[in-house]
């Protein structure tokens, strides 16, 4: 006996089923190979269907398709199945639930006595007056201080000998420095007396001036 396949009959008019190089089936991932010449055929897929196996089936307006191997034989495999079963009895319905009795209430509180209140309180007696506090006597005055003497201002310190680079001093031939604070001191002078040496003198009035060297 002969089982009958999944797939069901293949016709013989299958000498067209020849593998297509076109764009169309080559980009897409049914196998590539037209349907209406391979009816009721099976081939492998491709692209990311390598391993899926596809039947070309014919649809309801008589033209063939790829289709899954797994929809095919899932479809017809479990009608036979539900037909090899018997069908089970149907089951009994279960027995109404009985219905808890109502609950009881619970009787009303009793409501708690009033409290007692709290008697008065006394009232402490009145704090007695201190006495007044005596005066103290009178501080005597400390006898005035005497008045230290007045401090003498000291002398401002003396102004050093420096080199001055203002347009008065730079451009004299006597030394760049200012004559009264470096009295008794020597120096050479700039511009052309560069290798002269000058000394500062005190003069009459008290003023030092820059006098050159013999």
């Amino acid at each position: 006996m002969k089982r009958n396949s999944p797939y069901g009959r293949r016709s013989k008019s299958t000498r067209n089923c020849i593998r297509q190089t076109t764009k169309k089936y080559l980009t897409r991932k049914s196998p590539p190979f037209p349907a209406n010449l391979c009816p009721g055929q099976v081939k492998f897929g491709q692209h990311e269907h390598k391993l899926v196996i596809y039947y070309s089936k014919e649809a309801s307006n008589g033209i063939y398709r790829w289709v899954k191997n797994s929809e095919v034989i899932g479809t017809k495999l479990s009608k036979q199945k539900t037909l090899a079963k018997r069908k089970s009895p149907p089951k009994r319905k279960s027995p109404p639930k009985r219905k808890s009795p109502p609950k009881r209430k619970s009787p009303p509180k009793r409501k708690s006595p009033p409290k007692r209140k709290s008697p008065p309180k006394r009232k402490s007696p009145a704090k007695r007056k201190s006495p007044p506090k005596r005066k103290s006597p009178p501080k005597r005055k400390s006898p005035a201080k005497r008045k230290s003497p007045a401090k003498q201002k000291r002398k401002s310190q003396t102004k050093r000998c420096t080199r001055q680079t203002t347009k008065k001093y730079t451009t004299r031939k006597s030394p760049p420095y200012p004559a009264s604070n470096c009295c008794g001191q020597t120096k050479y002078g700039q511009r052309g007396d560069k290798k002269v040496r000058y000394r500062s003198k005190r003069a009459s009035d008290g003023s030092c001036r820059w006098q050159k060297m013999n």
